[in-house]
């Protein structure tokens, strides 16, 4: 093994054959079938790298690869290995490998090209084998090519182009013009013709309008009892005939063909076909003929016997071969020719014989074609329709086309007759026969047989060709049964030879065959007609219908040719007075009595033409001269497709008559200008190569030159009526004359007069072409145009006598000739014959036509006329100056002058015709691709010279001003497709040259102020935004293409954005003192370019910014204001639409921030926050497009957007602020969320302001109509309504009717629409109360952990609203499909830093519970459907709890050790808000001791309980089983041990003097198990009337609750009995004085706007009078609402204190004193606060400010109702439901419990507070800041000891007058925070004091 590497020499390319998947930073990973380039080997070892991936390279053993064969390109110093194969090999794996990319796509979209992409990609590697092992011809490079393209186009893949071979070709090796013509071509051959087009050799015609059918006969389901015959044939419906030759098919009797096993096949290809044939209604039509006996069609019964007699019945050959019709089947083609696509076993159903004539049957079965299926009997068939030449299509499909398969052809010569394709068909159709039409003339069963007999009665016995090489003496017809009249029309061929055709005849014979066989044995002739096949002239009989005379004899036995030859044969003949004469009188005749036959010859061995035959016999005849004239004269009669039959032959006979001294008239002359004008005719195309082949082998005459010459020049000259025709031909005239000069030079006898006279005749045909050229005759003007035509090939012809030198004088006369007003087209098109002539080639030749053409078209396009054949004469003469060959360049010589003169003439015509074209337009198309030709044929020199010509600077602004606006507009509107990808990178390489040569002359002519020349904005303008549009620009983005094409394209043009980027900052520089016209205008161009993903342009351009900046700062009081509104803009605009990307952002900070530094001009104190707010911008606006075109779910796009909308508020951007509520606006609306969209448009409403102010277009956002501030402001509060309305917020659509209805009544006074938002109003508080209820909004926490979330969500915390009914599961799971690669973690505490840190993502999910605040219910009597909605909305602060055991687990009793942990969050807005969730704060997490614990758990069975006792009692209908289950579980002593296993632990007296501060708590749990009892016995009392009245079933229950009830009630009054005995005193004192404890009650003030200090609850004197005054009355408490109403205003309509109350500006929060005693904190009280249906916190009062120094600081206030029953049970110590709690600290620093969401005038615009406005203020009555502010009242707390319950219970009628409200009213007992303590690990503890 070497020890060292060396460059590999011979091995450098391999496939790799095995996978090398070694793992190693050095090793190189395989996969089979990898392409790899080896660089280095070492023994057993190779590096390198994979061709696809050069960016890894590595080592592998040399065994895992195979060595292949390679091509080694160098460009410079880069080398390019390309495998040594076959090209279309080589495009067939580059195309797998393109698709197999694709393919994956298309699975993952589901698209259902897949499978037809996949199984094309099989054929792709079925065709590659079959090149691979030579198996290739031009139909399958025809099918591979034509598929590729197709499938190209579908993918919407790069156009391939190719030779005439199907090779593809390289840009370097055509024009520019080539390039797009081939692009053109491409389009028009998209669709597949592999199979349908035929391929001939180079010097063949194409014949793709000629159509094959390919029929395969497959079987027949037939019931015939007998051989069949099936005839195949088309039919053509529409002229009721057939067109074409018929295919005899022999079967056995049950439909199988009878020789299947000899291996004969059953197909035929109906050849020559022609489009009128495709598009007509053409039938194939199978008949079906019976070969048996006579016998009846009743032979087709059914019973078995009968059959079996048939079958078995001794057949005589003389008797068994009768035709006799059995059936017809036909099939539609139509649709076969329309789709041109395969039938594969298609059934032809047959439709029986219907006793006429198989041809009625014809009809009947395509008149039902359509509609009869399923028939018992059918005929089945293989169909295949193909395009081409017939004898081309069996060697392109040898396996289809065998040797074996009939080729059918048509009646007659196909449009395109081609040579060599001799055919000798002579077809005879028997049509009818008239017979003993009397109707008392007995009906026979005629047969009638055809023969060919000799003048000498013997019949040829191969004079019937019955096909396949087979050929028989007789044909039969099919006999009818008992018809004398049959219409038979059966054709049959004659199998003739052309050398013995003459004197023969057809003869015909009658027979009557009999049903009986004994008695059809001896069936004899007796009738006969005859037909002769030639005329007296010995030719062919002619096309045409015959009625032959029916001869009648019944005593001849047999009928001989000297019986009737010399009598006529038809009845035409008898009419014309020639009389039959039969000696004997044995042969009669009747003249009503004929048969008529057709026939048709279609034959090149015979002609029917006696014109033509005598010209054939001239030679031997030897004729005088006038009686050749006569011959020829009538010749040039003769029918042409006879003439071109006998080409070679004719052509002989005339050069014959030509060369003869004495036959030198004009006559010979004519008739070879006949002859050559036949065969200039589009039928006739296919004989020029025979003509051609005449001239090159056969011609040998000598003498005709001078004759030919002198004949033309007397026929121009003289302008005789024979000038067309000669025109026409002249190119083969001049070529037969020369040809003729040539032979006689060649023979050595010829002298240099004799040469000399040849020259000047030729040179007087040239001057009598001239001088017809300057006639202006109408008679001539087609003439003139027919000389145009062919003036190329004529001095083609030329060219072999003159030089060019000497021919172009006489071009150039013969051009000035041509009138100017006259024969423009043809002129141009005869220009453009001319420039491809070899003529063109000679540089003197080119010298003196190129200012002809150049001036004679820059005439036209100015003028704008014949601009199509202007195109096709430039792009000719473009493609000729701009050779790609060596060979041809060398031809061509120097073209720098020509290329010049085309410049100076035609290059601004050119581009005034692209700038007033219709751009949609096919001339705009064209010339644009001239101008960028042009462009391509000059170089360096070219551009100096044309600038340095123009002497007027006003000619030169102009002509680059054309220049630049052209190639942007070509820039901006593409106009070649997408696809077109060679033709779009030609352009782009030209446009660049231009763009260079063109900055060239600006920087020269337009920069500095010399010369008198100023500096021109304008042109620097347009250059620079040419540049950028250059630049930018789709095409140029190499890194979206593969990674070859990459490399391919970086090859060949190098990275065209760079090299134009750097000259776009070299240009920069140099505008020096003026590039402050063009700030900020050029900073969006200039941000297109740097976000285009190269580091180097990057590099280059992102310095210009900073350059701006420092333009900006200088030249306007030292700020960049512009710069910056600029950049941030267009930023957004363009990261938007896809530009940009992490690197730049680093890019730009890094490049800026360095610049910013190291500059003096600008303080970076004024540059770097610029530069972090850009860079700030750029990540969001990134991770905004990248959620919008990468994630699929709608959650990160709305929470991109609010990121972008945060942003643009806090930079205060207000326009792009409003861009993005907008678009926040349409994604809600996208997710059908209608609050969310109403509260994203509110932010919107609330910028705008009450006034006239005139609009800006941009801030209408839909609403073209309004142009003032107010009325967008209005319209925007009516479609917040609607979104409100839609998504049932109707609370929040009440505020906002409300705040429209104070600005119609008090400002605009428009009571219309007054009453109409008043009527808004009612509907929706309508709709409040009697809608169906709704889902109660619940919660979710959400934490997003790990860093594979976006940097948006990673490691952050979240609150999400649910969908209405949602459970967690559900939520979980939707979740999962938004995140569909976290992983959800089943705890939730904070996960460890290693998960955070990861690449991938967990998932904390959980159930949060809202607290909401209600103190705007307090004192009210509003309903529970009512308070429902504000529950569990307009919330900001959230909770979870999760049990835990602290120490150790007590196994003996759990609640010793049981503890709760809560976490209460606050999320920076409030919920709901503008998006369903919100990022929530640093949490705060709060441990519950066991006894707290245990106290909420009892609370929250009371309420549950009371919740379903009131249900039951407002609806005694409802099902209250639930209530049974409720009450069993509380009161079985079995499952109640929760409450006993309390009292063992917390009311015992060791637990008591371990915790003497834990009494009051003690005490409160012993009165909520007291008063749970209690409430047991009212569940107890209504379950037992439930049971009762509607549900017997459950009396078992109900006896065990009662049972277990007494038992419980007992234990209670055990456990409980001192507590139990001070309730029941009743004592006032006792109760008065517990009220007035400070123990209990804590007071808030009666005026949110008081900021005195808060009394002390003992000393509010008045407090306790009016709880004594209430319990005089029989009240515990004064009903609060008597003092609410003394505060309500007394003046003026609600409205006006909205008014007041909108336009007050909101107060800051007030601090409040904390309360003297500590229980829980705030988070502790938000769990512990419940209502009817879950036990919840309660807000705080937002005019409350949070301090840090009382965090440890809580206090309780309860606010109750009294009721007016003074006797009504009372809940002890439990705060009432409607409660206010009052929280003095949960966070540090002011944090309101209601903020406000929205902006006001006077609010903070911080991006926070901003969007943290709320529409709901805690302290007013509505949800909105529009309703007065009323004043609070302190209302004292309950008694400490409820009410004895009464012994004696109230009647059933005082039951029903207690309202359901005042039992909800009930007290709840009341627990108040306690102290705080912390354990060893600093988490707080808080106890609670009752």
């Amino acid at each position: 093994m070497q020890s060292t590497w060396k460059k590999s020499t011979m091995a450098r390319l391999g496939i790799a054959i095995y996978n090398f998947t070694l793992d190693g930073d050095h090793y190189l990973q395989l996969q089979v079938g990898d392409t790899v380039h080896i660089l280095e080997e070492n023994g057993g070892w190779y590096y390198g790298y994979v061709v696809h991936n050069e960016s890894q390279k590595g080592i592998f053993p040399a065994n895992y690869v195979t060595l292949k064969d390679y091509v080694l390109e160098k460009h410079g110093i880069m080398e390019n290995v390309i495998p040594k194969e076959k090209p279309l090999v080589s495009e067939i794996i580059e195309k797998l490998r393109e698709y197999g990319d694709i393919l994956k796509t298309l699975y993952l979209n589901r698209d259902q090209k897949f499978l037809n992409l996949a199984g094309f990609m099989y054929e792709l590697m079925d065709y590659r084998q079959k090149i691979m092992y030579d198996d290739i011809t031009p139909e399958l490079i025809n099918t591979i090519t034509a598929q590729i393209t197709y499938w190209n186009r579908v993918l919407k893949l790069d156009v391939t182009l190719r030779n005439e071979r199907g090779d593809r070709i390289e840009e370097d090796e055509l024009t520019v013009m080539e390039i797009y013509e081939k692009h053109m071509d491409s389009c028009t051959k998209l669709e597949i013709k592999s199979e349908t087009q035929g391929f001939r050799n180079d010097n063949s015609q194409s014949y793709s309008d000629i159509y094959n059918l390919f029929v395969n006969f497959k079987h027949g389901v037939l019931e015939a009892f007998d051989h069949c015959e099936a005839i195949l044939s088309l039919y053509d419906a529409a002229t009721d005939s057939f067109i074409s030759e018929s295919v005899h098919i022999r079967l056995d009797d049950k439909g199988m063909p009878v020789d299947l096993a000899k291996d004969i096949e059953y197909d035929a290809l109906f050849t020559d076909l022609d489009n009128n044939d495709i598009n007509s209604k053409l039938f194939l039509v199978c008949q079906l003929v019976r070969i048996g006996i006579m016998h009846p069609k009743s032979i087709r019964v059914r019973d078995q016997n009968d059959i079996m007699s048939v079958l078995n019945r001794n057949r005589d050959p003389k008797t068994n071969g009768l035709r006799r019709p059995y059936g017809v089947a036909v099939y539609d083609l139509r649709n076969t020719f329309a789709e041109k696509v395969d039938n594969n076993d298609v059934p032809m159903h047959v439709v029986s014989y219907d006793n006429e004539s198989l041809y009625s049957t014809i009809k009947k079965a395509v008149k039902i074609s359509a509609e009869r299926k399923g028939a018992s009997e059918s005929v089945w068939i293989s169909l295949k329709l193909l395009r081409g030449y017939h004898k081309d299509l069996r060697r392109i499909h040898p396996l289809l086309i065998k040797q074996k398969t009939k080729i059918t052809g048509k009646f007659g010569f196909p449009e395109v007759i081609v040579p060599g394709d001799d055919r000798n068909d002579i077809f005879v159709t028997i049509a009818r026969a008239e017979l003993d039409k009397a109707k008392n003339r007995k009906q026979k069963n005629l047969q009638l047989s055809a023969s060919v007999i000799d003048d000498e009665g013997k019949t040829l016995s191969n004079g019937i060709n019955m096909g396949k090489s087979k050929c028989a003496p007789t044909y039969s017809s099919v006999v009818y049964h008992q018809e004398n009249c049959p219409f038979w029309m059966e054709t049959f061929k004659l199998g003739l030879i052309p050398d013995n055709h003459k004197n023969l005849h057809l003869l015909f014979l009658f027979k009557n065959r009999h049903t009986g066989e004994a008695k059809d044995k001896d069936s004899r002739v007796f009738a006969f007609s005859y037909l002769k096949l030639t005329n007296p002239d010995s030719a062919f009989i002619a096309d045409d219908s015959y009625e032959l005379i029916i001869y009648k004899t019944d005593k001849l036995l047999k009928v001989t040719p000297e019986m009737y030859l010399s009598n006529p044969s038809t009845i035409n003949e008898l009419t014309n007075g020639k009389e039959p004469r039969f000696p004997n009188n044995d042969i009669t005749f009747n003249t009503k009595d004929f048969l008529s036959i057709q026939i048709r010859v279609c034959s090149t061995k015979f002609t029917q033409s006696a014109r033509v035959l005598r010209l054939l016999k001239w030679s031997n005849a030897k004729c005088a001269p006038k009686e050749t004239t006569k011959i020829l004269e009538h010749f040039m009669d003769a029918e042409k497709s006879e003439v071109v039959k006998f080409l070679v032959a004719i052509l002989d006979i005339i050069f014959q008559i030509l060369s003869k001294p004495n036959l030198s008239g004009i006559l010979p002359y004519r008739a070879l200008v006949f002859v050559l004008c036949t065969i200039e005719e589009e039928k006739f195309r296919g004989f020029k190569k025979v003509f051609d082949s005449f001239i090159e082998n056969h011609f040998k005459e000598t003498s005709v030159h001078t004759k030919l010459l002198t004949d033309i020049k007397n026929v121009l000259a003289n302008e005789e009526t024979g000038v067309p025709d000669t025109i026409k031909v002249l190119q083969p005239l001049l070529r037969l004359a020369i040809k003729s000069e040539k032979l006689d030079e060649k023979q050595g006898k010829q002298t240099g007069s004799v040469k000399q006279q040849f020259v000047t005749k030729l040179i007087d045909v040239l001057l009598a072409i001239n001088n017809l050229m300057s006639t202006k005759s109408d008679f001539l003007l087609p003439t003139q145009k027919e000389i145009l035509s062919s003036y190329a090939l004529n001095c083609e012809e030329i060219l072999n006598v003159l030089s060019p030198h000497q021919l172009s004088d006489y071009v150039h006369e013969f051009l000035q000739k041509i009138p100017p007003d006259r024969l423009i087209e043809p002129k141009l098109a005869s220009l453009c014959n001319i420039v491809e002539s070899p003529l063109f080639l000679d540089v003197d030749g080119r010298k003196k036509l190129m200012p002809d053409i150049c001036q004679y078209v820059r005439v036209l396009l100015f003028s704008m006329k014949e601009l199509g054949p202007c195109y096709s004469l430039l792009k000719t003469l473009f493609n000729k100056l701009q050779p790609r060959s060596a060979d041809l360049k060398e031809k061509l010589g120097p073209t720098l002058k020509n290329v010049y003169n085309l410049v100076e003439n035609v290059l601004r015509p050119i581009m005034a015709v692209v700038s007033k074209a219709d751009p949609f337009s096919t001339i705009h198309l064209n010339y644009a691709t001239l101008m960028i030709a042009l462009f391509s044929l000059m170089e360096k020199d070219h551009f100096s010279t044309y600038f340095a010509s123009f002497h007027d600077d006003q000619d030169l602004t102009d002509l680059l001003n054309e220049i630049y606006t052209t190639f942007l507009e070509l820039i901006r509107k593409p106009i070649y497709k997408s696809d077109w990808h060679i033709m779009l990178m030609s352009q782009n390489a030209i446009m660049l040259n231009v763009i260079r040569q063109c900055f060239t002359a600006l920087t020269n002519s337009y920069l500095h102020d010399n010369e008198g020349r100023r500096f021109n904005y304008q042109l620097w303008n347009s250059f620079l935004q040419l540049s950028v549009a250059f630049v930018t620009q789709d095409v140029l983005h190499l890194e979206k293409y593969p990674f070859s094409k990459y490399r391919k394209i970086l090859r060949r043009y190098q990275d065209m954005r760079l090299i134009l980027g750097l000259q776009i900052a070299s240009a920069w520089k140099k505008l020096g003192k003026f590039k402050i016209n063009f700030i900020p205008g050029i900073v969006g161009p200039l941000l297109e370019v740097a976000l285009l993903p190269n580091q180097d342009l990057r590099g280059a351009v992102i310095p210009i910014f900073f350059d701006m900046m420092c333009c900006e700062y200088s030249h306007y009081n030292e700020n960049f204001n512009n710069v910056e509104l600029e950049m941030i803009q267009k930023l957004d605009t363009l990261i938007e639409s896809g530009q940009g990307d992490k690197q730049y952002k680093e890019m730009f900070r890094e490049i800026m921030t360095r610049l910013c530094n190291n500059n003096l001009t600008i303080n970076p104190s004024l540059s770097l926050p610029f530069v972090e707010t850009i860079t700030l911008l750029i990540e969001k606006l990134l991770d905004y497009h990248t959620v919008h075109n990468t994630y699929e779910s709608l959650h990160s796009r709305l929470h991109c957007t609010v990121n972008l909308l945060n942003f643009y508020k806090d930079i205060k951007k207000d326009e792009m602020y409003v861009r993005y509520v907008y678009k926040l606006r349409d994604l809600h609306l996208e997710a059908k969320s209608y609050i969310e969209a109403g509260y994203t448009l509110l932010l919107h409403a609330e910028l705008l302001k009450w006034n006239d102010n005139k609009l800006r277009s941009h801030k209408v956002y839909g609403y073209t109509s309004i142009d003032k501030e107010c009325k967008l402001k209005e319209a925007l509060y009516h479609e917040i309504i609607d979104y409100f309305d839609r998504g049932q917020n109707w609370e929040d659509a009440i505020s906002i009717c409300k705040r429209l209805a104070i600005r119609y009544e008090t400002e605009e006074y428009d009571y219309e629409k007054l009453s109409a938002i008043l009527k808004r109003l009612a509907e929706l508080y309508n709709k409040i109360v009697n809608e169906p209820i709704r889902p109660a909004s619940v919660y979710y926490y959400v934490g997003c952990y790990g860093k594979g979330f976006p940097s948006f969500l990673s490691n952050k915390t979240f609150i999400y609203l649910g969908r209405p009914l949602e459970q967690i599961i559900d939520f979980q799971h939707r979740m999962q499909r938004i995140f569909p690669d976290a992983l959800v973690l089943s705890t939730l505490d904070l996960p460890e830093r290693s998960k955070m840190e990861s690449d991938k993502q967990y998932l904390q999910i959980c159930k949060a519970d809202p607290i909401s605040n209600l103190d705007q219910f307090i004192d009210t009597q509003a309903s529970e459907r009512i308070k429902r909605f504000y529950k569990t909305n307009h919330v900001q602060v959230f909770q979870f709890s999760r049990p835990f055991h602290k120490g150790k687990k007590e196994t003996e009793n759990e609640f010793a050790t049981l503890w709760l942990k809560r976490t209460i969050l606050r999320t920076k807005y409030v919920l709901p808000g503008i998006l369903q969730w919100f990022e929530t704060n640093n949490p705060e997490i709060i441990e519950i001791d066991p006894l707290e614990y245990a106290i909420e758990s009892v609370q929250m069975k009371v309420l549950e309980l009371k919740d379903v006792i009131e249900r039951a009692q407002q609806n005694p209908k409802i099902n209250i089983n639930n209530l049974g289950l409720q009450l069993n579980g509380i009161l079985d002593a079995a499952v109640n041990g929760g409450i006993a296993q309390y009292a063992k632990v917390f009311f015992t007296l060791k637990y008591i003097t371990d915790y003497p501060d834990k009494e009051s708590s003690i005490n409160h749990l012993k009165e909520l198990i007291l008063y749970l009892t209690r409430v047991a016995e009212d569940g107890v009392e209504v379950h037992g009337d439930y049971v009762k009245t509607g549900a017997p079933s459950l009396q078992p229950l109900h006896d065990k609750i009662t049972n277990n009830l007494s038992e419980f009630q007992e234990k209670v009054d055990g456990y409980y009995k001192p507590v139990y005995s001070v309730i029941k005193r009743k004592k006032e004192s006792r109760t008065a004085r517990r009220i007035a404890s400070s123990k209990y009650l804590s007071f808030r003030p009666s005026n949110i706007g008081d900021k005195s200090p808060t009394r002390a609850p003992g000393d509010d004197d008045d407090m306790l009078m009016r709880s004594k005054r209430s319990q005089s009355t029989g009240q515990l408490f004064e009903d609060p609402r008597s003092d609410l109403n003394n505060h309500k205003h007394q003046s003026g309509s609600w409205y006006n204190s909205i008014r007041e109350t909108m336009s007050d500006s909101r107060s800051n929060p007030s601090s409040r004193r904390s309360s003297p005693r500590q229980s829980l904190t705030s988070e502790d009280v938000f769990r512990n606060s419940f209502d009817s249906t879950s036990i919840k916190a309660k807000q705080d009062d937002p005019h409350l400010r949070l301090s840090v120094q009382d965090r440890s600081k809580a206090e309780l206030r309860l606010s109750a109702s009294s009721t007016s029953d003074g006797d009504k049970d009372e809940m002890p110590f439990l705060p009432p439901k409607n409660s206010t709690i009052q929280i003095s600290d949960i966070t540090s620093g002011p944090i309101p419990v209601k903020p406000p969401r929205y902006r006001s005038p006077e609010a903070d615009y911080s991006s926070e507070s901003y969007l943290s406005l709320s529409l709901t203020d805690s302290y007013q009555v509505g949800p909105l800041d529009v309703s007065p502010v009323l004043p609070k009242k302190t209302v004292p707390r309950r008694y400490v000891n409820s009410i004895e319950k009464k012994a004696n219970k109230k009647t059933a009628n005082d039951r029903n007058q207690a309202s359901s409200l005042e039992k909800r009213r009930s007290s709840l007992p009341q627990f108040i925070a306690g102290s705080v303590s912390s354990d060893e690990s600093g988490t707080k503890k808080y106890d609670t004091q009752v």
